[in-house]
């Protein structure tokens, strides 16, 4: 797809009503992206455009969307870069995503929210794993040491086992009693935002992977 059909693609969700543009893990396509974006902005400036991430981002890919993104939505994972190397194969993890959102919150500022919607700022999510709560307060506390007020937290519950191996340690749900000592946690912090009930630990979340594709001759 070139920059002009993105950016159309962009439009017509704006037609059918779409109260913001939600680019999801886009840096693969960057370049692209970022001259949809601006050729966008051109005609629907008012148009919120939130950019959904894993976090692992460089600074400079954020500096090349300066001005083209409203809303940032990072994930922040986990604090031990043990962690990060065992379930994501990235030790550098925790570093990696500080210093995005670093660059987020400077690029972007505070949250900014009317009628209901958010128009500007960051919302970094944290997913709690099963075994692993000590972790996620870890990084509730970076998130509350570091950005203070600056950003909102979406704390979720959503992890499912489904596919993780027999002998994998996460192969099971996250227990009431650690999702509430980690909500207690933010509390207590004065962190503010947005939490899942139980209901969220349930494999309606998870996309279907295994569909078929047609490749049809041109």
């Amino acid at each position: 797809m070139t920059a002009d059909r993105l950016a159309d693609e962009f439009r017509a969700l704006v037609k059918r009503g779409a109260h913001n543009i939600n680019l999801v893990t886009a840096t693969p396509y960057l370049p692209t992206v970022v001259c949809a974006l601006g050729n966008f902005k051109k005609t629907d400036p008012l148009v919120t455009v939130v950019y959904n991430t894993g976090g692992y981002e460089r600074t400079e890919a954020i500096a090349a969307l300066d001005g083209l993104v409203d809303v940032y939505l990072p994930d922040f994972k986990y604090f031990d870069g043990n962690l990060a190397a065992e379930y994501s194969a990235a030790p550098d993890y925790p570093s990696v995503v500080i210093s995005a959102i670093d660059e987020m919150t400077e690029r972007v500022g505070e949250i900014v929210i009317e009628n209901g919607l958010v128009k500007r700022g960051v919302i970094i999510r944290h997913l709690v794993l099963p075994g692993h709560r000590d972790d996620s307060i870890a990084v509730l506390r970076t998130i509350a040491d570091r950005w203070e007020n600056k950003v909102k937290v979406s704390i979720m519950r959503q992890f499912t086992p489904e596919f993780a191996s027999e002998d994998c340690d996460l192969k099971r749900r996250v227990t009431s009693f650690e999702y509430s000592e980690i909500l207690r946690e933010a509390e207590k912090l004065g962190l503010d935002g947005y939490s899942q009930d139980r209901a969220s630990a349930s494999a309606d979340y998870t996309p279907n992977f295994i569909k078929s594709i047609i490749v049809k001759n041109q």
